[in-house]
């Protein structure tokens, strides 16, 4: 099953100029315990979709299929970021959660 990047809708003020991440029926979201650096300065940084891939990672949650991608900041610095199954955020540590996220 492919990964794929659902656009917000232009006239939705808290989705317009964002994406979220879904594989199949499954939404995504992005966690603190993973993403630390984006969390800090999330506003700056701009998500990079179109570099999506997935895998299974067995040492994540149990066993889960993670999304992997990248974003960006003005000064052109990189991050790598994971994301994990909206259904299996929280069991790790407690921080933030992000589903939507500003895109490229």
């Amino acid at each position: 099953m492919k990964a794929r990047a659902v656009i917000g809708h232009p006239e939705i003020e808290d989705t317009n100029g964002k994406v979220a991440l879904v594989r199949g029926p499954l939404v995504y979201c992005m966690e603190e315990v993973d993403n630390p650096d984006y969390f800090r300065d999330k506003e700056n940084h701009r998500i990079h979709y179109k570099t999506l891939e997935s895998a299974f990672e067995s040492d994540l949650l149990g066993g889960v299929v993670a999304l992997t991608t990248c974003a960006s900041n003005a000064k052109n610095e990189y991050l790598d970021l994971t994301y994990v199954p909206y259904h299996r955020w929280a069991n790790r540590a407690s921080g933030k959660m992000q589903v939507w996220a500003r895109s490229e």
